[in-house]
C-alpha cells in the first residue's frame, strides 16, 4: 500500500504540469501582449518543461542522461528578475544585457547536446547548491528592486496603495521557500526520498497557486527614468519662491483632495519640471511628495473629524472626502502626524471639547 507521500510523489508533478502550461495558455492568450506578461508566461512555461522532464526521468521514458535540471535551474533566476523589472520600468536598458543573464544556461543547453553524459556524470551530483545560489542571487536582485521602486512610488505618487508589489515580494518569498525545500532534499539523505520530494512538489503547487491567484488580472504601473537635475540649476531665491508658488496653489484648488495626484500632475499645474518641484518639496519641507501630500490630507482630516456637523460621519467617508484610498494608509499615516489613529483622535478631542 502506498504512502501519502508516495502518492504525493506520482500526482503532484502532473498536476504541475497542467496547471502551468494552463497558466501558460491564459497569459500567451491575453489580448494584452505586455512583457511582464510574456515573461511571467515564460517563467510558467519553464516550470511545466522542468517537470514534465522530471516525470519522464522518472517513468524512465528517457535516460537520466538527459536530465535538464541544470538548464532550468540557471533560467528561473534571470526570468524571476526580468519580470520584476518590466512591471516597474521599461526594459530597453535591462534587454541590452538579456545575453548576460541567459548565458551560462544556454552555454549549458547546448553542451548537453553532444556531450550530454559527460555533463551528467561530471556535474548532475553538485550542481544544485550552485543553482540554489544562482536563483537565490537573482531573488535578491530582485527583492533589491522592489524596493527601489516603492521610494520611487513615494517621490512620484500621493496614493501608492494600489501600485505597491507586496505581492510580488510574497512571490519571491515562496520561491526561497522552494528553495529551502531544494536544500532540504538534497542534504538529508538519510530521510526518506519520497518525503523529501513531497516538500519541494508541494511548494512549488503553492507558487503556482499564489502567481496564478495574484497576477491573472493585474495591471501594473511603469515608472519611467526619473529626471535628473543639476544641482545648480536652482538658487535658494528661486527654490523659495517655487515653493510659496506651490503651496499657494495647492491650498488655493486643494489639489491633495485628488486622491491619484501624481507628481506630473502637480508639476503640470505648476507649469515645471518634475525634478524642480521634486526638489523644492525636498529642500523646503523635508518631505519625499507621498508624505507632503499626505500631510495635507492629514490636516483636512482632522478639519473633518472635529467638525460638530460631521460627528455622524463614519472615519471612512472621512478618509475618502480627504484625498485617501486606503483605510490602512490612512490610519498609518495619520498616526505617524498626530500620534493617534483617527478614530482616538477624534474621540479625545471631542472629550477635551
Amino acid at each position: 500500500m502506498q504512502s501519502l507521500f508516495e502518492y504525493t510523489f506520482e500526482i503532484a508533478p502532473p498536476i504541475i504540469v497542467y496547471l502551468s502550461f494552463f497558466f501558460t495558455t491564459i497569459l500567451l492568450s491575453s489580448k494584452s501582449k505586455k512583457i511582464h506578461k510574456i515573461l511571467l508566461a515564460v517563467l510558467t512555461a519553464v516550470i511545466g518543461l522542468n517537470f514534465l522532464n522530471v516525470i519522464l526521468i522518472t517513468n524512465n521514458l528517457i535516460s537520466q542522461a538527459w536530465n535538464l535540471g541544470v538548464f532550468f535551474g540557471l533560467v528561473y533566476g534571470p526570468v524571476i528578475y526580468l519580470f520584476v523589472i518590466s512591471m516597474m520600468y521599461e526594459l530597453k536598458s535591462k534587454l541590452n544585457n538579456l545575453k548576460i543573464h541567459f548565458l551560462p544556461s544556454f552555454i549549458i543547453l547546448i553542451a548537453l547536446i553532444p556531450f550530454h553524459k559527460f555533463i551528467y556524470d561530471s556535474i548532475y551530483e553538485t550542481y544544485l547548491l550552485p543553482i540554489i545560489i544562482h536563483i537565490g542571487f537573482y531573488l535578491y536582485l530582485s527583492f533589491k528592486e522592489i524596493n527601489q521602486y516603492h521610494s520611487e512610488l513615494k517621490n512620484n505618487y500621493s496614493n501608492i496603495y494600489n501600485y505597491r508589489l507586496d505581492w510580488v515580494k510574497n512571490l519571491i518569498s515562496i520561491f526561497l521557500v522552494v528553495l529551502f525545500f531544494l536544500l532540504f532534499e538534497s542534504t538529508l539523505q538519510n530521510l526518506d526520498h519520497y518525503m523529501r520530494s513531497t516538500f519541494v512538489f508541494l511548494s512549488v503547487l503553492v507558487l503556482i497557486s499564489y502567481l496564478y491567484y495574484k497576477s491573472i488580472n493585474k495591471s501594473f504601473l511603469l515608472i519611467t527614468k526619473k529626471e535628473k537635475y543639476d544641482g545648480n540649476s536652482l538658487s535658494q531665491k528661486e527654490i523659495d519662491s517655487l515653493y510659496k508658488k506651490l503651496k499657494s496653489v495647492i491650498d488655493k484648488k486643494k489639489l491633495f483632495l485628488n486622491e491619484k495626484l501624481s507628481l506630473e500632475d502637480l508639476s503640470k499645474e505648476l507649469g515645471e519640471k518634475n525634478y524642480k518641484i521634486s526638489r523644492v518639496i525636498n529642500e523646503k519641507a523635508g518631505r519625499n511628495f507621498y508624505e507632503f501630500i499626505n500631510s495635507y490630507r492629514v490636516q483636512h482630516a482632522k478639519k473633518l473629524l472635529l467638525n460638530p456637523n460631521n460627528q455622524r460621519d463614519r472615519i471612512g467617508e472621512i478618509m475618502f472626502d480627504s484625498g485617501f484610498n486606503s483605510k490602512s494608509t490612512f490610519n498609518a499615516v495619520f498616526k505617524k502626524e498626530t500620534g493617534l489613529t483617527p478614530s482616538k483622535y477624534r474621540q479625545k478631542k471631542s472629550t477635551t471639547i
